[in-house]
């Protein structure tokens, strides 16, 4: 395995998404808000993934960051079935929900801990193929393959118990289509019967489009609430919210999976026979692609237009990278791999599954780590497929027999863990002591340790009646130095500081981002809080260092504590005059007291030494 570039012009963004704190062991993972965040997501559970596609725009990009090193396998769960065709979801709660066609067919609930919480299941179903939608208490999942006699629909689940709260039935297979949810609560979904339906929450059906061919492929919903779909006959599909024709675009061949939405607008099709088609929101072209095979939905990178996507055949696959205008940026071999999406962490990192192992790419295309979950079960040879990132430092990977898609032998879920980096800090280190009247006085912003640093921003605010910025100098990270490219004064007391590492190794190490150099303006008894605001720092994939930025105050006073003489200076004469002062032979003087308890004794003596030798 390995990756193959291509020339090409990479530009960096900074990524703004905020990272919530990570899952430890079998916890439920924490609750994320998703990163498309505010309004489209607004109907789905917050929750790891909460619907096929990780967000109704199918970015399988996550808020979390998954194993940054290599991890270790936390536990192995055996499904009552076989046959996961789709990825799991996961709810606020951490409990996994996962659809099977065969064995005991149907929809499967697991702790945490992977232990079976209950079983949905009906007769002549004929299995469950798609992902589950959470909203709020409840999922929404398709059921019934293409087999008769089979009962065929979708159906509302409670969480709790898997109890059915009602059922839309269908003439036909509702296959391969997994449920949609816009942002106020409808659902979406396709079926054999050539219909695409709207489903309001309580079950009545909102309206039904006609597609005069079977619609596999899962709806992605737009910022706008359109709905983008797919099938043989008309290629891609966009409907407006109320189920009327907004246009079609012929394709190549039948999408089976659902269109990726980026972030530039543009709506992504895999078709059956490897062409990946981009088309704008009026459905005209932008790019095609073909390929000798892959058609599974792909992943979204950080900026919003770099695309993921496996390609290749069965035992010849790639992961490979697309830019914004469909040129290939780089290549990942595979070997022999199954046909289903990769997932991208808040990092940047992709998780692709191939032959009976999951790794993680790094996006410029190299190895981040490969783990092998092969089972050495004589009798079987399994498969990865359908990456799931379950909170920071988790991800759940699906284990199916081999030579026929996992339709024989029962599905694995397997629980990978590889504890998180520790939070990145950067903080305002202000003096310990007060600040003398009309001196000056320096400020390092530090930062605690952090790898791959490149850039960063951030804001500095001040009382400017207490305080003056006179200069912003370069900090230190290990022994390289970072320097300040551009400070400028936004308002009165604010400042703007953009620094950067020259090239693209970035830095790894702590140390301190820049030097602060005050002024004090105010008199005894003043005093000034030194802010951190809208930082970012950025590594050198572009990706977003999630840190925390913590603050420090300043008082002014017209006294140096330890110099007890009032010159101005804390050196040897001060400890004579200490004494002097203790011994009743000269009066006490405020500087005196050096460590500020309110007596002059011989506590001062040693901490003025202290202050004399650096110490204090």
């Amino acid at each position: 395995m390995g990756k193959i570039l291509f020339p090409v012009l990479v530009l960096a963004l900074f990524l703004l998404v905020s990272i919530p704190a990570a899952a430890v062991g079998t916890e439920a993972p924490p609750i994320a808000s998703g990163v498309l965040g505010s309004e489209i997501s607004r109907g789905l559970a917050s929750s790891p993934y909460p619907v096929y596609g990780l967000d109704p725009h199918h970015t399988n990009r996550s808020a979390y960051t998954g194993p940054t090193t290599l991890p270790e396998v936390d536990w192995t769960a055996t499904t009552p079935g076989s046959g996961a065709e789709m990825p799991l979801s996961i709810g606020s709660d951490g409990i996994l929900y996962l659809g099977l066609r065969n064995g005991e067919e149907g929809l499967h609930a697991f702790n945490t801990d992977g232990t079976l919480k209950w079983s949905w299941t009906r007769p002549v179903m004929q299995g469950v193929s798609g992902t589950a939608a959470i909203v709020e208490d409840y999922l929404y999942i398709n059921f019934g393959t293409h087999w008769p006699p089979a009962d065929y629909g979708m159906v509302k689940l409670s969480q709790t118990d898997g109890a059915e709260v009602w059922t839309v039935s269908t003439s036909e297979s509702a296959y391969m289509s997994s449920p949609a949810v816009d942002q106020s609560g409808n659902v979406y979904f396709g079926a054999y019967d050539d219909k695409l339906r709207s489903v309001a929450a309580d079950g009545s059906l909102n309206w039904t489009y006609s597609a005069g061919e079977i619609i596999f492929c899962s709806p992605a919903i737009g910022d706008d609430g359109t709905i983008y779909v797919g099938n043989d006959s008309l290629g891609a599909i966009a409907l407006n919210s109320d189920g009327s024709v907004k246009w079609t675009t012929a394709l190549p061949d039948r999408p089976i999976y659902g269109p990726n939405i980026l972030g530039n607008g543009n709506i992504v099709y895999r078709s059956q026979d490897g062409t990946t088609t981009a088309l704008n929101d009026s459905g005209v072209s932008q790019w095609s692609r073909v390929f000798s095979g892959g058609y599974a939905t792909g992943a979204v990178a950080a900026d919003g237009t770099t695309l993921y996507v496996k390609t290749g055949s069965y035992s010849d696959r790639y992961l490979t990278a697309l830019d914004a205008s469909g040129t290939t940026v780089w290549e990942f071999s595979l070997g022999t791999a199954l046909d289903d999406a990769p997932v991208v962490g808040s990092d940047g990192t992709i998780y692709v599954s191939h032959g009976a192992s999951v790794s993680a790419i790094n996006p410029d295309g190299t190895e981040s780590w490969t783990l092998s979950l092969d089972l050495g079960e004589a009798d079987h040879s399994y498969s990865t497929n359908w990456p799931v990132i379950g909170g920071d430092g988790v991800l759940y990977i699906l284990l199916n027999d081999s030579w026929d898609y996992g339709m024989s032998s029962a599905v694995k879920i397997v629980r990978l863990y590889a504890e998180p980096p520790s939070a990145v800090t950067v903080t305002i280190d202000a003096p310990d002591d007060e600040v003398l009247e009309d001196s000056d006085f320096t400020v390092n912003v530090n930062i605690s340790e952090v790898a791959d640093f490149d850039a960063c921003n951030y804001d500095v605010a001040f009382d400017a009646t207490v305080i003056r910025l006179d200069d912003v100098t370069s900090g230190l990270i290990d022994s390289t130095a970072i320097p300040v490219d551009i400070y400028n004064e936004l308002a009165a007391g604010t400042y703007r500081i953009i620094q950067n590492v020259p090239g693209l190794t970035g830095v790894t190490g702590s140390g301190y981002l820049a030097v602060l150099h005050f002024h004090v303006l105010g008199s005894e008894g003043d005093s000034s809080a030194i802010t951190l605001s809208n930082g970012m720092l950025s590594n050198n994939q572009a990706v977003e260092i999630t840190a925390t930025w913590v603050g420090d105050t300043v008082s002014v006073t017209s006294v140096v504590p330890g110099d007890a003489n009032g010159d101005g200076a804390v050196n040897a004469l001060d400890i004579t005059k200490v004494e002097r002062i203790i011994a009743g032979l000269d009066a006490e003087t405020p500087g005196a007291d050096a460590n500020s308890d309110g007596n002059v004794n011989a506590l001062d003596i040693t901490k003025v030494e202290r202050i004399i030798a650096g110490l204090d």
